[in-house]
């Protein structure tokens, strides 16, 4: 539905960057149209796009003024994110790639449940649509569509960790972003939206979840990809800054935090740099060993740091889920896959 006239003042500021995304980009754009709720204006930034993305942006904003277009030279999906965070008006933000789309009612679901409970965060739910298969995945916050549709908590070790490392499934308050002066780190091609909401949280107080899926995220359209593809793309210093994208923030917790709080806090922060560096040596060790040695021998994870201002409990738990738990799980997997697959041979063998 197009309107004639810009708000005055939006509700829901919506950030899209866009780099040829010509084939997904209309789905993405009409998603927005078709909301119930009308009070948003969307900026979207073309990142020096050479397909028809520009041209069909311009059309969009020539037909509906709440959309805002900036076209500017090609800097990657930071520096567009970064380039709209200039621009924003309403007290909430919502990221939104030009590869995916949103369900009809989710601003205004979003925004009534933001304006009735409060939270400084608000993370729902979202399908996961990838290319090989044909019905997405329903990923929720609580992980069981059988849990509360809402819950508010307090920030902590546990709400910390159920976070999703997404920055387009959460809406945030302009103000907070505003105010700390916060803006996603360039040049990290993996990890900067995880880094970006770890440190938005360290100014938050209360994160309120809606175990409801409101945003469709395609996975597969843009630098998504397998292991050995994505560090074909990267400099070995872009993979060296996203292996170490979040080791700055070991040492950058708002002293505003109780004492309690903020081990908690730095105990959720291991558990985010481990989780994060196991993926990023996943996609390292597909690379050729003497490369792959060079960058790892210039990484390191501040332990010190980490372990003496985080909480024991939490901490020992996240050391034993990570050392332990997880191999001897991934071990047993793999063990009931060849076991499988030694069965289905053995009646060949036999028949034969």
């Amino acid at each position: 539905m197009f309107q004639s006239q810009p708000p005055e003042c939006p509700c829901i500021s919506i950030i899209i960057p866009v780099y040829n995304a010509g084939p997904y980009l209309g789905e993405c754009l009409d998603s927005l149209l078709s909301q119930t709720f009308q009070d948003w204006e969307a900026i979207c930034i073309d990142d020096g796009s050479s397909d028809e993305s520009p041209a069909l942006l311009d059309k969009c904003a020539a037909m509906d003024p709440r959309f805002k277009v900036v076209h500017q030279q090609n800097g990657g999906v930071s520096n567009a994110r970064n380039r709209g965070l200039e621009h924003i008006r309403a007290p909430y933000l919502l990221l939104v790639d030009s590869d995916d789309w949103l369900e009809a009612d989710a601003l205004e679901q979003l925004y009534g449940s933001i304006r009735e409970n409060g939270g400084d965060l608000v993370i729902f739910g979202h399908y996961f649509h990838e290319f090989h298969r044909p019905e997405p995945r329903t990923c929720l916050p609580w992980f069981s569509p059988s849990g509360p549709e809402k819950r508010k908590e307090p920030l902590g070790f546990r709400s910390m960790t159920r976070i999703t490392s997404y920055a387009c499934d959460k809406l945030f308050r302009s103000s907070i972003i505003r105010e700390q002066g916060m803006r996603f780190q360039e040049g990290v091609g993996i990890g900067e939206d995880l880094k970006f909401i770890l440190e938005y949280l360290g100014y938050s107080q209360t994160i309120l979840f809606i175990n409801r899926p409101f945003y469709h995220y395609r996975y597969g359209a843009g630098i998504t990809g397998s292991h050995q593809t994505i560090w074909k793309r990267m400099t070995p210093q872009g993979l060296l800054q996203s292996l170490d994208a979040l080791t700055s923030l070991c040492a950058s917790l708002p002293l505003s935090f109780s004492a309690a709080a903020r081990r908690q806090g730095m105990s959720a922060l291991l558990y985010w740099n481990l989780r994060h560096r196991k993926y990023m040596r996943s996609i390292i060790n597909c690379m050729p060993r003497k490369e792959r040695r060079a960058i790892l021998s210039r990484s390191r994870l501040p332990w010190w740091p980490l372990l003496l201002k985080s909480s024991p409990v939490h901490t020992s738990s996240v050391l034993l889920r990570h050392y332990a738990v997880q191999p001897v799980r991934a071990f047993l997997v793999r063990a009931k896959a060849a076991a499988c697959r030694l069965a289905r041979r053995a009646p060949a063998s036999i028949h034969e």
